[in-house]
């Protein structure tokens, strides 16, 4: 019989607490960038990419603000003391929703991946159980082993951004020239697909309660949110140094086509190394996507542990593998749904959130001076 979690099991460390920021964010969206950002604005995609870590960064230290004024309280238990019982329960189903989509997009997204790369005969349903395994684990034991996954996935696959720079020895400088050359109205336009690529910042909401040095968090949201703008800036850059413009726009996958130049004596396709690691990091971003969800279901219920929740949603998804095998196109649509209820509650929801609980206490200080 397993012994319920402790509150120990629950508090994570500063570099914890970046880490599972950082690696939340960098899920498919490393893979698939710089042509997202090639299609609307060109090679200018970079300056787009930087006014989105400004915007992100900015949401960020405002969800700490907001957080900070309810230490102990988790976004599930800020949502009904701000909004009363019935609001706040109906806003933590919706991000309930969020967190348990984001994992089911993300965990898609892995078996597509896995079956077009590395291994095409084996089946949807066989690599969603295989899949599921370790998730069901790792989001079993409580935070604590969230945020140490979080920093393990890290110090194995920190080599694994910098394996691009291999590009740069053919790399074509010309091609940022002109700059701004499609316009600042594509380069605003293009902004929004960089914020879908920062989304995990706001699990926050979730890990600021169990943080042990709160004073910090401001400085590890930044941090984790830097770590992500460097990531993506090397595999955006060095994207549109090796590709031409059209070229670039050919590619669904243009950072493993980068991987593709890369000739080793005792390696022939590097590439599918690379994307039998990679799915650790995916990992990363569907197994804190549902602890949030597990959580927030806990909560919501008032049960006394979250672990049902995570076996029956696990469970759904194989089910799913064998009644649904989505086509890279259904793929597609799924994650712009996904980035739409991103957008709505990750950048949005953060700022409405602080400016109700500013005019919250207000009110509360006027009636009980």
């Amino acid at each position: 019989m397993r012994r319920p979690l402790s509150p120990e099991d629950h508090k994570i460390s500063f570099t914890q607490f970046v880490f599972t920021i950082y690696k939340t964010q960098i899920g498919i969206g490393i893979l698939t960038l710089p042509r997202d950002l090639v299609e609307t604005t060109g090679t200018d995609g970079w300056i787009s990419l930087l006014i989105g870590y400004a915007i992100a960064v900015t949401v960020s230290i405002l969800i700490i603000a907001a957080m900070s004024k309810y230490p102990n309280d988790t976004l599930y238990e800020l949502l009904p003391r701000l909004f009363g019982a019935w609001i706040g329960g109906g806003l933590s189903l919706l991000w309930i929703g969020y967190a348990a989509g984001g994992s089911l997009v993300m965990l898609l997204w892995s078996i597509h991946l896995t079956q077009v790369w590395v291994l095409p005969a084996i089946s949807s349903p066989t690599l969603m159980f295989l899949f599921v395994l370790p998730i069901c684990l790792y989001t079993f034991h409580g935070l604590k082993l969230v945020g140490r996954f979080g920093e393990f996935v890290y110090l194995i696959s920190f080599w694994m951004p910098l394996s691009l720079f291999w590009g740069l020895k053919d790399a074509h400088w010309l091609n940022f020239l002109p700059i701004g050359h499609n316009g600042w109205v594509n380069i605003i336009l293009a902004v929004k697909t960089t914020l879908l690529s920062f989304l995990g910042f706001e699990l926050a909401f979730i890990l600021y309660p169990y943080l042990t040095e709160k004073k910090r968090a401001i400085q590890g949201v930044v941090f984790a949110n830097t770590l992500a703008l460097i990531t993506y800036s090397i595999a955006t850059v060095i994207s549109f140094l090796q590709f031409s413009e059209e070229t670039l726009k050919e590619y669904v996958w243009p950072s493993l086509v980068l991987l593709k130049l890369i000739r080793l004596p005792f390696v022939e396709r590097f590439e599918i190394i690379f994307v039998a690691l990679y799915l650790v990091i995916l990992f990363a971003t569907i197994v804190p996507y549902l602890y949030m969800a597990a959580m927030g279901a806990n909560r919501l219920l008032r049960t006394k542990n979250h672990r049902y929740y995570t076996i029956a949603f696990l469970a759904g998804c194989v089910v799913l593998s064998v009644l649904f095998r989505p086509s890279f196109w259904q793929l597609q649509w799924m994650g712009r749904q996904y980035g739409k209820a991103g957008f709505l509650l990750a950048f949005l929801f953060p700022v409405f959130l602080w400016l109700w609980g500013i005019g919250y206490r207000f009110i509360r200080k006027e009636r009980h001076p």
